[in-house]
């Protein structure tokens, strides 16, 4: 009876044998859940995209989770244009119903890795070489010293100026951004360097202003505020009437680009010193022009009868012939206006016997 058992207790340590080493491999999944830049030395983007240098050292994260333990090789590869490159690998075991994070570290990355690329992550089990699982994240490696957008600015000015290193005109302003930072001075990446309402092309090519300084000529007015009404933006007194085109917009509101803003005879500059109207032929409205009373007649443009004889001045130089600046033209002792309106005599003859 004992040799008629020993083939059934064979069988069945065979059947144990066979068994327990299927249990220890396991069948479960390894799964990447995420690859991630790890380090903070990212280069800095508006747009929050990866970008690296390529000859730093780099680390990645590599977020995994398994349904069954293995040894296995956590491996990074860039796409070339030969091919995928290794570029890290790195043994870990990982356990059965545990998520773990993986750091993977490279070193300088060749010339043929610049440029856009998609970096992977591959896990592969260490004892039967199958690829468990892979996920990719894509990144731009620049060289510090290159020129991508061929400005005159390298990879490296461009991050430490924010510009865009695809673009050689970053804010649009038809002034590439190495000129921008090399050569005027003025922000890559705002299109009007002094806020002045005129951007920094137009300032530098076509009205010669500077891109610094709101007001170039300094005479109270923004650039863009003299281009928009006519002035010259590099002198400050565009009509050169004696008033600066600031003051005549801002206070007197007379015309900066016409010397004589109301056609009286008189430069608005000259009328200021006087303290007539820039704006109004007659200030004192007796139908004398401004310009008449200061250069023919000698009155004053600001009183309406010069002399207080109680003729206003147009009457005295188109009715009556006198002197506007005289109260007793014929020096009688009686006044013009006396003479004319209440004695009915001639108030240019002081003879009492020709008055009449």
């Amino acid at each position: 009876m004992t040799s008629g058992l020993r083939p059934v207790a064979f069988a069945l340590c065979l059947l144990v044998a066979t068994v327990i080493p299927l249990a220890g491999i396991g069948a479960g999944a390894v799964t990447v859940e995420s690859v991630t830049y790890a380090e903070s030395g990212v280069v800095s983007t508006p747009d929050d995209a990866v970008v690296i240098w390529a000859s730093d050292s780099h680390e990645f994260a590599v977020d995994l989770s398994a349904d069954a333990s293995h040894e296995a090789a956590v491996c990074l590869t860039a796409n070339a244009s030969n091919g995928p490159v290794e570029l890290a690998c790195r043994n870990v075991s990982v356990v059965a119903d545990e998520q773990r994070t993986v750091t993977v570290s490279t070193g300088a990355w060749s010339s043929n890795l610049t440029g856009d690329r998609r970096v992977r992550a591959v896990v592969t089990d260490n004892e039967t070489g199958e690829r468990l699982d892979r996920r990719s994240l894509t990144l731009t490696v620049l060289e510090r010293t290159g020129d991508l957008d061929d400005d005159g600015l390298t990879n490296e000015e461009e991050v430490e100026a924010g510009t865009d290193r695809r673009h050689n005109d970053t804010d649009g302003d038809t002034v590439s951004d190495s000129f921008e930072v090399r050569l005027y001075d003025t922000s890559p990446t705002n299109n009007d360097s002094d806020s002045d309402g005129l951007g920094d092309g137009l300032e530098i090519k076509v009205y010669h202003t500077d891109p610094l300084d709101a007001d170039t000529d300094g005479d109270g007015l923004a650039d863009g505020r003299e281009v928009d009404i006519g002035t010259v933006t590099t002198r400050a007194d565009t009509d050169r009437d004696g008033l600066e085109d600031g003051p005549e917009v801002n206070t007197y509101q007379t015309n900066a680009t016409a010397a004589d803003t109301d056609d009286d005879g008189l430069a608005d500059g000259a009328e200021v010193e006087l303290g007539t109207n820039p704006t109004m032929a007659d200030t004192d409205e007796d139908a004398l022009t401004d310009g008449e009373e200061v250069t023919l007649y000698d009155t004053d443009p600001t009183r309406a009868d010069t002399d207080g004889d109680g003729l206003d001045d147009d009457i005295e130089v188109f009715e009556n012939n006198t002197d506007p600046t005289v109260a007793d033209t014929d020096g009688d002792g009686l006044g013009d206006s006396d003479e004319t309106n209440n004695h009915g005599t001639d108030p240019l003859v002081d003879e009492p016997d020709l008055d009449r």
